[in-house]
């Protein structure tokens, strides 16, 4: 807790209300997602979406003492943007929960399942707090990607601008443009792992705000695995040794038969079968083609 406290302590100018706030991200680490509050939005436009937040600023402005949380959702297959009103946009990717939670200046989403992309306006009114798990992050004027990986590993993406991550295991720590920070927790402990990327490889990774999909030599497995993500209709299956087959290129999210043709065209090895299921339910079968014989 004490590296949360730390997180502003450079800045004689910051409020109990940030203090408090970040205090509360970690102390609320541990609700079980069943605790969520506030209305539940699914399937709402992105109009929606902004006149909701459009209408919790006003009452926070208006109430500063208040705490008013809002909790927002896309569900598998969906990319949800919503607009703030100081021109920042926060998009959610397929099958993510946030709440939004605002005390005096401070903006609080918290990551419950997913991924979420802040694109956020520099704005001296207002201090922005990501949490994760027990992972806190701030920013002034940035952009940057937050996803929840299984149940042990956060990563954050930069791709403008700088932000400070700092959990309840691990210093603070300053992450910059074109970089990945991975934290994966481990026998009850936090491990940190920086990787540098290239300008196009963070588009790449944050190719899902336009609804794609990028591999760049990615094993045949692991792009199955990604495409999962994004239906609940159809699923990737990969067979044998056709698992480890190295794919690339970029890919619509919702249209994994064509990626699954594309694979097949490209690799005369690997055959594909299409299982459609009762529950209609279609399962795309990949397997090499001396497996697919016997």
């Amino acid at each position: 807790m004490s590296e949360c406290m730390e997180l502003r302590s450079a800045d004689p100018g910051v409020s109990d209300d940030w203090r408090t706030a970040c205090e509360g991200a970690l102390s609320r680490a541990t609700e079980a997602p069943s605790t969520l509050l506030g209305r539940v939005f699914r399937r709402f436009s992105g109009v929606v979406a902004a006149l909701a937040v459009t209408a919790i600023l006003m009452t926070w402005g208006t109430t500063s003492d208040s705490r008013t949380v809002e909790t927002f959702v896309a569900d598998v297959g969906e990319v949800n943007p919503i607009h703030l009103p100081d021109g920042s946009v926060v998009t959610l990717n397929t099958d993510t929960v946030v709440r939004l939670s605002h005390e005096s200046d401070v903006l609080h989403f918290e990551l419950l399942r997913g991924e979420v992309l802040f694109d956020m306006a520099a704005n001296p009114n207002r201090r922005l707090l990501v949490s994760a798990a027990d992972v806190s992050i701030t920013e002034a004027g940035t952009t940057f990607a937050v996803r929840m990986v299984g149940s042990n590993s956060i990563w954050v993406t930069v791709e403008s601008g700088a932000v400070f991550l700092v959990s309840a295991h691990t210093p603070r720590t300053l992450i910059s443009k074109n970089e990945q920070v991975a934290l994966t927790r481990h026998d009850h402990a936090d491990f940190l792992h920086t990787a540098y990327l290239k300008s196009e490889d963070v588009k790449d990774q944050l190719a899902w705000r336009t609804g794609e999909i990028v591999f760049k030599n990615a094993t045949l497995a692991d792009a199955a695995q990604e495409f999962s993500r994004y239906s609940r209709k159809v699923k990737i299956e990969v067979l044998g040794r056709a698992a480890s087959v190295q794919v690339g290129g970029a890919f619509s999210a919702s249209d994994p038969l064509t990626f699954a043709q594309s694979v097949v065209f490209l690799n005369p090895e690997v055959s594909l079968e299409i299982d459609k299921r009762n529950s209609g339910q279609r399962i795309l079968r990949l397997s090499s083609v001396a497996a697919a014989r016997r």
